[in-house]
């Protein structure tokens, strides 16, 4: 039975932060990246910081309130889609339709 030399990648390493940030895990993201930025050769260390930066923009985000995310639209949503969500929602969770779960209708 072969073993496999447990030894880091750079690629491996960006692979991971990759699938970390698409699972919301961006601090384990940030610190994949991070760890590839240390053991990256010069020849790769620009795309590695940029990576780095990306990483701690999706952290600072992931922070702060999306609501694209909450109203289920894309970031690149025309203002009607925003404006038919928002009233999809606003209906769904008026206070006065949900009598049984009223503290949650006002949030």
């Amino acid at each position: 039975m072969k073993h496999v030399n447990n030894q880091e990648s750079v690629e491996g390493l960006h692979l991971l932060g990759e699938v970390q940030s698409s699972a919301e895990k961006y601090q384990e993201s940030l610190r994949s990246y991070q760890r590839a930025l240390e053991i990256a050769p010069d020849d790769q260390k620009q795309h590695c910081k940029r990576k780095v930066e990306e990483a701690q923009v999706a952290l600072k985000q992931s922070k702060e309130k999306n609501y694209y995310k909450i109203l289920s639209v894309p970031r690149n949503a025309q203002l009607k889609e925003i404006k038919k969500s928002y009233r999809e929602l606003a209906l769904q969770w008026h206070p006065d339709k949900n009598t049984d779960n009223k503290e949650k209708a006002e949030q």
